[in-house]
């Protein structure tokens, strides 16, 4: 991802042992810092943690078992995507918990 067209209060997607929600908080000449779940952290140009951050984050650089050790990495939200993912979402629940609660719970005509 390219951090150059980010701007702060900007939301992001931080990726590394999962997803997590993320905002710009500060732009720096050769990337951005990012706030999410009360930590910061550093991101390069190209959207990866930079070695400074993570070995604060970690307190360490080396390469342990598993993805929380490697660096994080910053993905570009895209709102409307989300928006529509939720309401299909949504659709499906509601269909779901009428074919399964409709015959006890019948709804008023």
């Amino acid at each position: 991802m390219d951090t150059k067209t980010l701007v702060v209060d900007q939301n992001v997607w931080v990726f590394g042992c999962g997803w997590f929600e993320g905002t710009v908080v500060r732009l720096l000449p050769d990337g951005v810092e990012v706030e999410s779940g009360g930590q910061l952290a550093q991101f390069d140009n190209d959207g990866n943690e930079t070695d400074d951050s993570r070995y604060r984050r970690l307190g360490c650089l080396q390469n342990g078992p598993g993805p929380e050790w490697g660096p994080l990495e910053l993905r570009e939200r895209d709102r409307e995507a989300e928006k529509a993912q939720e309401a299909k979402a949504k659709e499906a629940r509601d269909a779901w918990c009428e074919r399964m609660f409709s015959n006890f719970y019948p709804r008023p005509k």
